[in-house]
């Protein structure tokens, strides 16, 4: 068999979600058949995005944000996953990383609505105590509950942890040396062909070359 035939080539799939794009590149043989990989990883983001969404009125972390406080609410349990890890992201930052402040971010126009002055005081008025102490989980139970009435909002983690599914999609597959990411969030899995470190970087990073953008409307 000849070397052409063996060498492994790189390849480059994506696709949509979340308002922006997923990206995965890996070497596999010439004439590998990406179709399943891309199919897979497709899935894995979708299912992200259909739970934990809040631009989607349907998802599930809307259907915990629309809840009555006090009463609880089956969740799946990726989401109960990422609800936990952003909990103890939050103590461990002494609340920095809150992700009770969704209708500050709603209000202030970071969300699928107009920026909105009135509401954004209101927030602000009502934003008292970090998450862990308006959320209450049950992880053996698959549930959580609101404690306040205070939206959530998982944008500071979300894109990550999809990064994390598409890397354990490819780990299935049988691809142990991969480049996924969505956005600005990266994760790299094992090297290049010969043991190459990965090298991520901005394409043009010196001011002096970048090509400026012109919009018109």
């Amino acid at each position: 068999m000849s070397r052409i035939s063996t060498e492994p080539v790189r390849h480059a799939i994506n696709g949509p979600t979340m308002g922006t794009r997923w990206q995965a590149t890996f070497h596999a043989p010439r004439g590998h058949d990406v179709r399943p990989i891309r199919a897979a990883m497709q899935d894995a983001v979708a299912e992200v995005d259909a739970q934990m969404s809040t631009w989607r009125p349907e998802s599930d972390l809307m259907r915990l944000n629309r809840t009555a406080p006090g009463v609880w609410v089956d969740l799946p349990a990726r989401l109960m996953v990422v609800l936990a890890a952003a909990l103890e992201v939050g103590r461990a930052s002494g609340g920095a990383f809150d992700i009770s402040v969704g209708d500050a971010v709603t209000a202030w126009g970071f969300g699928p609505d107009a920026a909105d002055p009135v509401a954004i005081r209101s927030a602000l008025q009502a934003a008292h105590g970090p998450a862990h102490e308006v959320l209450e989980l049950d992880m053996a139970g698959g549930r959580s509950r609101r404690l306040a009435p205070r939206c959530f909002d998982l944008s500071g983690i979300a894109k990550g942890y999809g990064v994390d599914r598409l890397a354990e999609v490819a780990q299935a597959f049988g691809l142990p040396d991969a480049l996924v990411a969505i956005d600005g969030e990266l994760r790299a899995l094992g090297t290049q062909p010969g043991g190459v470190p990965r090298s991520v970087a901005i394409e043009r990073p010196d001011p002096g070359i970048r090509p400026p953008l012109r919009c018109s409307r």
